[in-house]
């Protein structure tokens, strides 16, 4: 693994067009304590419960901000952090995670305002390497709510080489060298030109046998999947896990034919990077970004760290990314 602290001052232009069969949750969903949902005509019961699903406990996280504000005055207005809170959440895929964690969540921010000079508020976003580029442009959507409300913050993004065992046999390693270390080389040019010094790129190499899907390195990485392989039945969650992500990945026809070992490895991955995030987040805690199409990968990545599922859905047109 390495290190580079990258800077630069382009901004972006992207495609903001809204797709009329996406559901978004806008600010103006929460009025007098009644939830309303605009729904387009062709949207389906599932994204409507997830919608809903968002709203109750994003009102839930304004709820637990006026009972702070009554208790002690807020580091900022209370307006105006209700508005924030509200941007974020239009941000969202799915509810923070751990569940019932919209309360740690507030209360990470308020603690980064009150220290936000001496010891900015840090953030982690997962980037896997084959849709990287594509993910990064929602995490710096999602960072610049932060930067727009004046909460400083600095940026570790993790770029995990993160690869299909079945692709890999099909290529050479140089193949599979070249075509990391260009995705790597775009994730830098994008960074690079982001106007912040505190932005930084983690790169973490996932060595892997590619016929049997055991991770070889880094030790980190290594450790979750020799736990997974050789002691999966002395912790229950860790059986519960593994289970899961066996059984998803069989009954998924996109995920079945990639095999049981790409599920074990997935699994292995994302353990890793909860191990990681554990010390990346001491002495104080910080908030993790991903991009998880189902919610039930976040138990997958074994923390109680705070985490904010990011939505891959077209960015809204009051970006101000």
């Amino acid at each position: 693994m390495y290190t580079n602290i990258l800077t630069g001052n382009q901004l972006y232009n992207i495609d903001n067009t809204m797709k009329s069969e996406e559901v978004y949750v806008s600010t103006e969903l929460y009025i007098d304590n009644k939830e309303t949902v605009h729904n387009p005509e062709h949207t389906n019961n599932c994204q409507n419960n997830f919608i809903i699903a968002l709203i109750k406990e994003r009102n839930l996280a304004f709820d637990y901000l006026k009972q702070l504000s009554v208790k002690t005055p807020l580091p900022i207005d209370h307006f105006i952090f209700k508005n924030m809170i509200s941007d974020m959440y239009d941000c969202l895929h799915s509810k923070i995670h751990p569940k019932n964690c919209h309360k740690k969540f507030v209360d990470i921010i308020i603690s980064s305002i009150d220290r936000t000079h001496s010891c900015p508020l840090k953030l982690v976003c997962v980037l896997a390497s084959p849709t990287a580029t594509k993910e990064i442009l929602f995490f710096l959507n999602f960072i610049s709510i932060f930067n727009r409300y004046g909460i400083n913050v600095t940026v570790d993004f993790l770029l995990i080489r993160w690869e299909y065992c079945r692709e890999s046999q099909e290529y050479s390693t140089l193949y599979m060298n070249k075509k990391f270390k260009i995705q790597t080389e775009e994730i830098k040019k994008i960074i690079t030109q982001k106007d912040s010094k505190n932005y930084q790129l983690s790169v973490i190499e996932i060595k892997q046998d590619n016929y049997t899907g055991e991770i070889l390195g880094p030790e980190l990485f290594r450790d979750s999947y020799l736990e997974l392989t050789q002691l999966p039945l002395e912790d229950k969650k860790r059986a519960r896990d593994l289970d899961w992500i066996k059984n998803f990945y069989s009954r998924q026809h996109s995920l079945s034919r990639l095999g049981v070992e790409q599920a074990i490895l997935d699994l292995a991955i994302r353990r890793g990077i909860g191990r990681y995030i554990e010390e990346a987040f001491r002495p104080e805690p910080g908030i993790l970004l991903t991009s998880e199409l189902n919610a039930r990968m976040l138990k997958c990545y074994n923390t109680n760290t705070v985490i904010t599922n990011l939505s891959l859905r077209p960015l809204c047109q009051n970006s101000q990314f």
